[in-house]
């Protein structure tokens, strides 16, 4: 198994998490049109990037260019939620940490019990 293929995609997916939750809100209020046109001009570009690292690194090259456009999209779309609802980038953080420190501490209080 190629690891850091599979991290690269991990990675692609978890930043694709982040921006796709972020969405819903332009979706919901009607202001998706600039995600639109940041989306379809990223990945008209990234489509003139991927090619050349294809052919040079392979497999891992065209995923290094789907993670630069996730890269991308979520910053621009994070940045314009947080706008829009006027919230801290501090306050997102943590909300998207909780979970996972809620369940890290759930095991930690299962396993000292046993």
């Amino acid at each position: 198994m190629d690891f850091d293929l599979f991290y690269l995609l991990l990675g692609m997916v978890f930043v694709n998490t982040l921006w796709w939750s972020s969405l819903n809100v332009h979706y919901g209020t009607n202001h998706h049109q600039g995600l639109a046109v940041v989306y379809s001009v990223t990945n008209a570009l990234m489509l003139g990037i991927a090619y050349p690292l294809a052919a040079s690194i392979g497999t891992p090259g065209v995923v290094a260019a789907l993670l630069i456009i996730e890269l991308i999209l979520a910053i621009y779309t994070i940045s314009k939620t947080l706008a829009f609802i006027q919230e801290s980038g501090s306050a997102l953080w943590m909300e998207t940490v909780k979970l996972p420190l809620f369940i890290i501490e759930q095991v930690k209080a299962l396993i000292s019990k046993a």
